[in-house]
């Protein structure tokens, strides 16, 4: 399925597969998510789009800083196919969760986390991003992250962080992050 979506420099077309998630169209938590990250400082930083679904998150983040270094995760392969039609040339990294990462460190790990789990809502996949993204973070690293206000990721944050702040509270999303 190809769509418009509008990116910093205007409009471009997006390409998506049946079964990625928002499936060509921004959901409000990434829309939430975007806001944020438009006034996030990430010129010349590491970047990695966790979940990164099509890549709409990572893509913005290099439309809007073209010396961001942005790698794109995700467990679904048809996702990184979508991601690699719409951000030529771009890293992508088959992985479930960090695992594939192995020692690797960024700036910045970004991420619309799903909370489901085939049709099981749960909040397992949104608790290892939080509790492992430490071991993959700079040491001024930051984790930035939105989710349903519902799953319980105050708790997670605070144990996991020295930092963590509401960046943005909208509707039933909230914009997190954590840094050490």
């Amino acid at each position: 399925r190809t769509t418009s979506l509008e990116f910093p420099g205007g409009p471009r077309e997006w390409i998506s597969y049946p079964g990625i998630f928002s499936s060509g169209r921004l959901d409000a938590g990434t829309r939430a998510l975007l806001e944020v990250m438009a006034r996030f400082p990430v010129a010349g930083r590491r970047v990695l789009d966790f979940a990164c679904g099509s890549g709409v998150i990572g893509a913005f983040l290099s439309a809007l800083e073209p010396t961001a270094h942005v790698d794109f995760l995700d467990v679904d392969t048809v996702a990184l196919a979508a991601a690699c039609e719409n951000v030529p040339g771009a890293r992508v990294i088959p992985s479930d969760g960090f695992d594939a990462l192995e020692d690797e460190r960024y700036d910045v790990i970004v991420s619309n986390p799903p909370y489901h789990e085939g049709k099981e809502q749960t909040g397992r996949v949104v608790e290892r991003l939080v509790r492992r993204a430490p071991d993959h973070l700079e040491a001024d690293g930051s984790l930035v992250l939105v989710t349903q206000r519902r799953l319980p990721l105050a708790a997670w944050m605070a144990s996991t962080f020295d930092t963590v702040d509401v960046l943005l509270d909208a509707g039933p999303h909230r914009v997190w992050f954590g840094k050490n």
